[in-house]
């Protein structure tokens, strides 16, 4: 499951299909169904902001949409527009307006969205969780990519409007996340371990914040920007979603500003530093205060994704399974308690943010389900109709609804954000 480039919607890969849901209201917008027999299985599904394109890769069990394979789906159309074949397992698909970021376990793939022409190959070092980061607007400067380098705990950033390609040295053990905000300005990495968060300026490298999530281990299954940048989104696998301010509210220079004036410096104090032993330079330390979440969100046992709504300030979605293993959503607005004791820095002490919504995209069911056998019940679960079955496994209920279709395409009079969606009355 992947939200859209705003945040706007999201994308389910089901056993038969895909389905689209808005987020702020929430409302399923349709669902589809590729193929009978189960021979449709989406593992992952990528949106292009709200039009009616998508990137979709199979199953390894899937004949009609292997897992080494991205095909761009018209839903306009009902049909696949394009293929990208590939002799490894997709990993990961970016889209843009204008590019196709296509993620393999050692490499990864830059396509003209046109005419699906290869523009670049990038080598990477292993990974294996198809780490990827672009920049979704322009901004005169082109396309800005993020990815593993060969390194370990190294990224690799390609500005490709100034030509000129970077390394951050971000951790000493392999990385667990990374994302670019909107503009590629600001680049954000965790480790394995998951315990800190940094951030990065592109341009020149420099460490502008550390973050820290916690002190145990965990698996960082999303970090998101928002859209103005000034808010960052951490889930892991600790039933928790971190969110952490970007920028320091008691210092009155942006980030850009910290940058230059950390870059300048840098270039005085360089002779000096190369005087020092390796051993005091390498490996490198960031002497930083690990700033606490701003706030955090929890309700979601296992979130998978999350983002920030574009359309309601200070609020953020996550994305994931509960413990039924059915798939919610759940809505929180984050921001100064009443009453709240505010931090040295200007920032809540891990505030808990206020659930405004929580919805179920799909009902887990069990194998047990479909040969009569009754599903048990709870008389203190207020979901009992929807309980998980005795000793059963999961698998996503794809009935056909009656949906009302989205009918849009992309015009050159349309802007790179948003493109209007018309619905059609029913016949």
């Amino acid at each position: 499951m992947t939200f859209n480039q705003d945040g706007g919607c999201l994308a389910v890969g089901t056993g038969s299909g895909f389905r689209i849901c808005n987020i702020n209201p929430f409302q399923e917008t349709f669902r589809r169904s590729l193929g009978g027999g189960g021979g449709a299985g989406i593992a992952h599904i990528e949106m292009l902001y709200r039009t009616n394109l998508l990137a979709l890769t199979g199953h390894s069990t899937s004949p009609h949409y292997p897992p080494n394979k991205v095909l761009i789906y018209d839903d306009h159309l009902q049909r696949t527009i394009g293929e990208l074949s590939f002799r490894q397992k997709v990993l990961s698909t970016k889209l843009r307006r204008d590019r196709i970021v296509v993620v393999l376990r050692d490499r990864v793939y830059i396509y003209n969205f046109s005419d699906l022409a290869l523009l670049d190959k990038v080598h990477t070092g292993d990974n294996p969780l198809g780490l990827i980061g672009i920049s979704m607007d322009n901004g005169g400067n082109g396309l800005v990519l993020s990815c593993p380098s060969t390194q370990r705990g190294q990224v690799r950033v390609e500005l490709y409007g100034l030509r000129r390609t970077t390394f951050v040295d971000a951790h000493e053990s392999a990385l667990g996340a990374l994302a670019l905000s909107v503009d590629g300005h600001l680049l954000a990495t965790a480790s394995e371990r998951g315990t800190v968060i940094r951030l990065f300026a592109v341009s020149s490298s420099v460490p502008l914040r550390e973050f820290r999530r916690g002190v145990e281990r965990a698996t960082i299954s999303c970090l998101t920007f928002s859209l103005d940048s000034n808010w960052l989104g951490c889930a892991s696998n600790h039933g928790t979603v971190h969110i952490f301010q970007t920028h320091d509210p008691n210092n009155s220079s942006s980030a850009d500003g910290v940058a230059a004036k950390k870059s300048k410096s840098s270039s005085m104090t360089g002779k000096a530093m190369r005087m020092l032993p390796k051993l005091v330079t390498s490996p490198k330390k960031y002497l930083m205060d690990g700033v606490h979440s701003y706030a955090q969100v929890r309700g979601v046992p296992h979130p998978q994704a999350c983002a920030f709504v574009p359309d309601r300030e200070k609020t953020i979605a996550v994305a994931g399974m509960d413990e039924y293993g059915n798939g919610c959503l759940l809505l929180a607005e984050f921001g100064k308690p009443s009453g709240s004791n505010v931090g040295e820095r200007g920032v809540a002490d891990d505030s808990e943010a206020r659930r405004i919504g929580y919805h179920r995209f799909f009902k887990c069911k069990s194998p047990a389900s479909q040969t009569g056998r009754r599903r048990t019940k709870s008389k203190d679960n207020k979901f009992a109709d929807d309980a998980v079955v005795e000793g059963g496994g999961a698998y996503i209920d794809d009935a056909p609804v009656d949906m009302k279709m989205n009918d849009i395409s992309i015009g050159d009079e349309n802007e790179d954000h948003f493109v209007p969606i018309d619905y059609k009355e029913e016949k």
